[in-house]
């Protein structure tokens, strides 16, 4: 089946203003079948990613709305090539565009939380990332506290994370400087950051601050050892490696659910250092 009847579209569309439908695309190549993407449209839009997977102009289209959509061709090209046909569920219609968003990414939220690794939706749909009560309180309970109650004078590299609630918190992958996942804390967290090398060498701990909730800490590593890369712009760029766990970090340093009021990123900039021993912040990279 590769399209709905005129007969099913005229019944899905009767509603006008309430088009939309959510629908998920199934793996069916075990027993067990599997979930892997849940998205919203309206008309055949449930159709068109198998189309896409054989229609090279009609992937290039819905990569322009979609840049993840390689993700899920790549899926649907490894079910078709073993043979098994692309199950497709409407899971709900005669919904509004707002109600469809809301829908989608509640969805998206559960089988993220419950089934991280099964999804080819790489974004969260639409709205904020499910979290659990403990991160919302760590994250939007902060106490405030002073740069001088750091318990470190080490050199503190504190770099900008905004979106923190909506990133994946696995710590167990240590990312390589040309693999590194913008989804995951751990990975934000520790770069690619533009700085110089004699600073990179120097660099203790780095902290993840959310300036969007009164500068709380969202995450602290002990630095390992770090490495260097060449961004798009042929820049270089070095990212830290790690193998201690944030919240250990953050309680050692006393920095557990708190917020650093008095610290300080220059207009346009992504870090700040930190240095208690010389009593010293910087922005120079």
């Amino acid at each position: 089946m590769e399209n709905f009847s005129d007969r099913v579209l005229s019944y899905l569309n009767r509603n006008k203003g309430k088009e939309f439908y959510i629908y998920c695309l199934v793996d069916t190549r075990n027993d067990e079948e599997e979930i892997f993407y849940i998205g919203k449209g309206k008309g055949n839009r449930v159709f068109n990613h198998e189309k896409a997977a054989f229609n090279k102009k009609l992937e290039l289209l819905l990569e322009s709305e979609d840049k993840t959509e390689d993700l899920k061709i790549n899926k649907i090209r490894a079910i078709k090539a073993e043979g098994f046909p692309i199950k497709k569920v409407i899971l709900n219609y005669w919904l509004s565009e707002r109600e469809a968003f809301a829908s989608e990414n509640t969805l998206i939220n559960l089988f993220n939380i419950f089934s991280p690794r099964n999804l080819t939706n790489k974004v969260n749909g639409h709205g904020v990332r499910g979290t659990e009560v403990g991160d919302l309180e760590r994250q939007f309970g902060s106490i405030p506290m002073s740069i001088t109650e750091l318990q470190t004078d080490e050199l503190i590299l504190a770099v900008k994370i905004t979106d923190s609630l909506q990133l994946d918190k696995d710590e167990t992958y240590d990312y390589p400087f040309y693999d590194r996942d913008d989804y995951n804390l751990k990975s934000r967290t520790l770069g690619t950051w533009r700085v110089a090398k004699d600073k990179a060498e120097k660099v203790k701990y780095i902290l993840g601050i959310n300036t969007g909730i009164n500068n709380t800490v969202v995450s602290a590593y002990e630095v390992t050892g770090f490495e260097p890369g060449i961004d798009e712009k042929g820049r270089q760029r070095f990212c830290f490696h790690s193998n201690s766990k944030s919240e250990n970090i953050m309680k050692a340093l006393g920095v557990y659910q708190r917020a650093i009021y008095d610290l300080k990123f220059g207009s346009g900039q992504s870090i700040v250092y930190i240095n208690n021993h010389s009593n010293h912040i910087s922005n120079t990279l």
